[in-house]
């Protein structure tokens, strides 16, 4: 029946790669790599191809000056992450221009943070147990 052949088609499919628009690549991918030890698999002025895992990259691209629409991110998207050292990634991301949105929270799987990066794209860290 169709309905088999379309869910055989659904469970082959994976997320492939997640495009962030920003002001300036190579600060973006500076604060991915630093503080959350992304590693950039390509890199130019005005692209970054970073490996997020083993089948996803996040690509960062710039937006020309004066392009201000694209950058309009809101709260969205949210890009989650476990992390190994929450301090020092949350110290990381700070010094590379995010901003807290609202306290740490403590849950039963441990701390969590979500932070507002220098582009505005939402960020949340929680630490691994």
């Amino acid at each position: 029946s169709n309905s088999s052949n379309s869910s055989f088609f659904f469970n082959q499919m994976s997320l492939r790669s997640v495009l962030l628009l920003v002001r300036n690549v190579g600060r973006t991918t500076a604060m991915f790599e630093h503080a959350l030890g992304l590693k950039a698999t390509e890199s130019m002025e005005n692209f970054a191809e970073l490996k997020a895992s083993n089948d996803c990259s996040l690509l960062i691209q710039s937006v020309p000056e004066g392009m201000e629409a694209p950058l309009s991110t809101g709260y969205s998207p949210f890009l989650n992450f476990d992390v190994d050292n929450f301090d020092s990634c949350l110290t990381t991301l700070i010094q590379h221009g995010s901003r807290m949105d609202g306290a740490v929270k403590f849950s039963q799987n441990g701390r969590i943070a979500v932070l507002k990066t220098i582009d505005g794209h939402m960020i949340g860290i929680q630490e691994k147990e």
